[in-house]
């Protein structure tokens, strides 16, 4: 069976986020589906206007725990050694080297994990629909003011926020309008179904947490390849312990930033998106 882009190469599937969504546990229960082929990490990042060097020092973090993690099992790393070597020292990454990374896949459905892409520009993601006329596009949503809190326990954990940073400078940050971005699901789902008319598919956290097989093979369902193995356990996506819990105050702040944005998308997206609405409504006093 070929893939979505056998013609030109490259994944038969991409996966735009967003962030805090689940898009990790997707894409190590993919790795572990026969009929799937994924990179040994997920945010390529290809078609970000940084481009894939912007986290070459993440990769190459990644690389050193993959490697290592095959030798203690005594599995073969040539290919995984021809793999990094040319993601992390091509000398023009253009999208002919873009799409040789996925040629380990063979007939297997290649996929592009990246939540970066999520806020691309209208441009850049038609810019995505020429590289990629026949992928498929996959958009994780979660409740924002989850996801906000999630956020920010990540960039605590990572070091990139103090954990002593003035509650309103969080608030601030996390409703700034490169952050709103991130929760603006109905504008994004939008522009993408622009570009890819009848090949965006929309699966929500909620039913990860609660019911991680069928929302695995109901993504496999829509990318029109069958999930044969138990996907690995869900975890709560919470971004560590590392960050204070939130005042009653910047919830609500949070909330009812977002609160107008899911009750547009709730028209479209009854449950759970009516349900996250209530929750954001009980959090604005």
């Amino acid at each position: 069976m070929s893939t979505p882009e056998a013609s030109t190469g490259g994944p038969g599937f991409i996966c735009v986020g967003t962030q805090r969504a689940g898009t990790s546990w997707l894409h190590n229960a993919l790795r572990q589906q026969p009929d799937y082929w994924l990179p040994p990490f997920k945010e390529l990042n290809f078609f970000v206007p940084a481009g894939p060097r912007a986290n070459i020092d993440q990769k190459l973090l990644t690389f050193h725990r993959v490697f290592t993690a095959q030798v203690q099992r005594g599995q073969a790393v040539p290919e995984t050694l021809r793999w990094f070597s040319d993601l992390c020292l091509a000398p023009t990454m253009d999208l002919d080297w873009y799409r040789g990374l996925f040629s380990p896949a063979g007939p297997r459905l290649a996929g592009d994990i990246s939540p970066s892409y999520f806020r691309l520009s209208d441009p850049q993601v038609a810019g995505v629909a020429a590289a990629l006329p026949r992928a498929k596009v996959l958009l994780l949503l979660r409740q924002p003011l989850d996801r906000a809190r999630s956020q920010h326990r990540f960039m605590v954990n990572r070091g990139l926020w103090p954990a002593t940073m003035p509650e309103a400078e969080v608030v601030a940050r996390l409703t700034a309008p490169q952050s709103m971005a991130w929760g603006d699901y109905l504008a994004t789902i939008q522009r993408w179904e622009a570009h890819f008319p009848g090949r965006v598919g929309v699966f929500f956290y909620d039913r990860l947490c609660t019911a991680p097989e069928a929302h695995l093979k109901a993504i496999g369902e829509f990318l029109g390849r069958p999930i044969r193995r138990t996907p690995p356990e869900a975890t709560i996506n919470a971004g560590g312990p590392g960050a204070p819990p939130w005042s009653t105050a910047a919830s609500a702040v949070v909330a009812a930033a977002f609160l107008p944005k899911m009750q547009a998308l709730a028209a479209r997206y009854p449950e759970p998106v009516h349900r996250w609405c209530a929750e954001l409504s009980a959090a604005v006093p």
